[in-house]
């Protein structure tokens, strides 16, 4: 049995913030347990609901053209 993935609810094709010394990808997944008052994404965490999903296949398209530039995914 497949498991589904959880909708994705944003794409950032690269950053060099999230990981250090590496270019990386963000994947943001909707809802958090957490309340940070200094959380920069509460928008997925208070609202997901009002927020577009994103389809994965241009996500893994993007990551695959760019195979050997961008050293991970930030999840």
């Amino acid at each position: 049995m497949k498991s589904a993935l959880p909708p994705i609810k944003g794409y950032l094709p690269s950053t060099l913030i999230e990981w250090e010394g590496k270019l990386s990808s963000i994947v943001f997944l909707p809802t958090c347990n957490f309340r940070c008052p200094f959380c920069h994404a509460s928008h997925l965490v208070l609202c997901p609901e009002k927020l577009e999903t994103v389809p994965f296949e241009p996500i893994a398209a993007h990551l695959r053209e760019n195979k050997g530039w961008i050293d991970g995914v930030v999840i």
